[in-house]
């Protein structure tokens, strides 16, 4: 079983690797032909690979899919050589064709580039505001980086013991059946382990290879005050420029024209379809829990979309700390009710079944707890 993980973090690196070294090659025809390779080694990866652990199944799964996801934008749907640039030094655009650059321009250019999916400094980047500001230099030193990661390793550690200690987790059952307040509980306990979990390798990654200027993987949660700016600002924006580049290229499939009502609504729904089917294929062993969840979003901020349209439009006052309150309650209303749909699945499979007994804390409350007893 160990070799077989091995194995699957190799394949995995050899997709990236793969990725890279295709977007040297000068023709865009054959940068197009070179995504089916990669699609299919990721493919391979995911479903016929040998089995592990749910977990890191599934982890590997969606960073196999995430490859795929981001090979099909810089491959196949934009020729990125004349697109995707740096910005000067000034901030302005700057765009010239990499393909006339010698390779080792091109592979220096291509490593920066699938090393840095927000597009964070490139042409490309979201506009302002869309991602959290870049800490103070203070923060970004590397005892504080250290610092940092020690404390997110004890959260993470300490935040699974409610994972342990919930009934449906521990059950493998639905978390809707021990009544609405586990069901609250459960979402977001594994709400608050998701999110140090994510953030810890980024600042590895940032210990390790720099970045001090990476702004930081979350936005404010205190911008969740609607489900668009949840996912729009306080969620990471990792596939932001994957899922643009699939709403362009259906837009224009469609001969929709760009700008308009209807293709805001292609964007909205296709955008969370695409994110849908890659989260789908990456969760092995899962149903359809995934795809579902991230479909229904687009319902949910469409609903609050004619909502505030109609206040708006009804000439009524609502103060800004009002307006707010009632956002975040809807928010955490919203997502207690639908979340279920990923988390069920996930839950059924054993990928958050946790033995409380098995976490650091635990064991290190209970070393001391029998050391003063012997005292």
């Amino acid at each position: 079983m160990y070799s077989d993980s091995v194995f699957a973090i190799l394949r995995l690196a050899l997709i990236f690797a793969s990725l890279v070294l295709s977007l040297t090659v000068r023709s865009f025809t054959r940068r197009r032909v070179l995504f089916l390779p990669i699609c299919a080694l990721a493919f391979y990866n995911i479903r016929l690979a040998p089995r592990t652990h749910p977990n890191f199944d599934n982890l590997i799964g969606l960073w196999n899919m995430t490859a795929v996801l981001f090979a099909s934008d810089y491959l196949l749907l934009t020729d990125a050589h004349k697109e995707l640039s740096k910005q000067s030094s000034t901030g302005d655009a700057k765009i010239r064709d990499v393909g006339l650059a010698p390779f080792a321009v091109r592979f220096r250019w291509a490593v920066e580039l699938v090393l840095n999916p927000r597009g964070v400094g490139w042409i490309h980047e979201p506009p302002r505001g869309t991602l959290a500001p870049v800490p103070h230099p203070q923060y970004r030193t590397r005892s504080h980086l250290l610092l940092r990661i020690v404390g997110l390793s004890f959260f993470l550690d300490l935040a699974c013991i409610p994972l342990g200690l919930n009934p449906a987790f521990q059950n493998a059952v639905s978390t809707t059946s021990y009544g609405l307040g586990w069901r609250c509980i459960s979402v977001y306990t594994f709400l608050i382990v998701t999110i140090p979990a994510q953030i810890l390798p980024h600042d590895i990654w940032i210990l390790i290879l720099g970045g001090k200027d990476s702004p930081p993987w979350f936005g404010s949660f205190s911008d969740a005050y609607s489900v668009r700016s949840f996912w729009g600002r306080t969620w990471h924006q990792n596939l932001r420029r994957a899922l643009k580049s699939h709403n362009r290229f259906m837009i224009h499939f469609l001969g929709i024209r760009p700008g308009s009502q209807l293709a805001s609504f292609v964007n909205l729904y296709y955008g969370f379809f695409v994110s849908g089917v890659m989260h789908q294929l990456g969760g092995v062993g899962i149903g359809y829990g995934n795809l579902i969840f991230f479909c229904v979003q687009s319902l949910a901020i469409t609903v609050e979309t004619c909502v505030i349209a109609l206040v708006k439009t009804s000439g009524i006052k609502v103060p800004p700390v009002v307006a707010r309150t009632i956002g975040y309650i809807w928010v955490i209303c919203w997502f207690s009710y639908c979340a279920p749909i990923w988390l069920d699945e996930m839950c059924m499979t054993g990928m958050v079944l946790v033995d409380p007994r098995s976490t650091l804390t635990y064991r290190t409350w209970m070393f001391m707890a029998s050391t003063f007893a012997g005292e």
